[in-house]
């Protein structure tokens, strides 16, 4: 584990030295960096959003703006704007991962909201690592990063430069990571078990006991066990993964439409109809885990069978005319 933290301390500082902070202006102080991520690990998307500060207005300007390092995650979906909500125009360099603001009013401050997506690495179940990369921002007059994990998590958090560490809570089954200094961020999230009839947030008020006797391990203890050895295995396995070539593992396409999730997740969509059905709903239709059902639809989408849309916050799956020539040949199958 130390020849592999030493490895990433060498690697990022590299980083810094060949993608210095592209924000370059005359201030005697730098930029104000305020950075929200939301992100739902089992769908693997998420929404980030990006506030930069200026001391003094900024007009006839262009800003590059480097964007924060997500592992294996992309970016899509971009909009930047001005402190008074007007749109500005840019220009992303993916390769570089940077975005060029033509800043054309005065403003002292800018916004950018993105969708992001394939953030998370599932390493086991429920346990997933996300790597968050903001040392491009090591040099700013302020900076403060938000991470909101959509669900209840145990998570172990990795930094190979800054001293200050990251606080962690729960509220509203989200965990809340803050995090106060541009670092590399390797975080493993396992998921709380949940207690059948203990309340929300954890406890265990439901369960009941002889008088006079102690349970020798509660449910608390157990899950706490389990998580810890989920996150020591994740990661041991996370830094076995990146030392050697990935390993995918995936339905063939001739046995595609021969799985039987994959059968019940289209002969839903199609009975829905052409306004289609929202993800969450495959889930509680077919009684599977949601990382079940996100990995099946992601590889419909990718082989023709289905479409996805966001609306609100909500996924929204459809069928193609590949997919619904399937849903017709399943449904003569089933005798419907």
């Amino acid at each position: 584990m130390g020849e592999y933290l030493r490895v990433l301390t060498v690697l990022t500082s590299l980083a810094i030295l060949a993608f210095p902070l592209a924000i370059q202006f005359a201030y005697s102080a730098g930029p104000s960096i305020n950075i929200y991520i939301t992100y739902d690990p089992v769908e693997n998307y998420g929404a980030l959003n990006i506030q930069v500060g200026f001391n003094t207005a900024l007009n006839n300007t262009v800003l590059d703006l480097p964007l924060p390092g997500l592992g294996g995650g992309r970016y899509g979906s971009v909009s930047v704007s001005a402190g008074n909500g007007k749109p500005l125009t840019y220009s992303l360099d993916e390769e570089r991962n940077l975005l060029r603001i033509f800043i054309n009013e005065s403003t002292k401050t800018v916004s950018v909201d993105a969708y992001i997506y394939d953030v998370a690495d599932e390493v086991g179940i429920d346990t997933y690592v996300l790597n968050l990369n903001f040392t491009q921002y090591i040099g700013t007059s302020s900076f403060h990063g938000k991470l909101v994990l959509m669900g209840n998590y145990n998570t172990t958090i990795i930094q190979t430069l800054s001293a200050k560490k990251p606080t962690i809570s729960h509220a509203e089954n989200t965990t809340i990571i803050d995090i106060y200094e541009p670092d590399n961020y390797i975080i493993i999230a396992s998921a709380i078990p949940e207690i059948p009839g203990a309340p929300a947030g954890g406890g265990a008020s439901g369960t009941r006991t002889s008088a006079g006797t102690t349970p020798l391990l509660n449910p608390v203890i157990i899950g706490s066990i389990l998580a810890i050895i989920a996150v020591a295995a994740a990661i041991l396995y996370y830094f076995y993964k990146k030392s050697r070539e990935p390993e995918i593992i995936s339905i063939p396409p001739t046995e595609l439409l021969s799985d039987d999730t994959i059968k019940e997740i289209i002969l839903y969509i199609g009975d829905a109809g052409p306004q289609g059905i929202q993800q969450s709903k495959l889930v509680r239709l077919t009684n599977r885990p949601k990382s079940t059902i996100s990995r099946r639809i992601k590889r419909l989408a990718n082989e023709g069978y289905v479409e996805i849309k966001r609306m609100g916050k909500h996924n929204i799956v459809k069928l193609t005319e590949k997919g619904y020539e399937a849903y017709k040949k399943l449904k003569k199958e089933v005798g419907g």
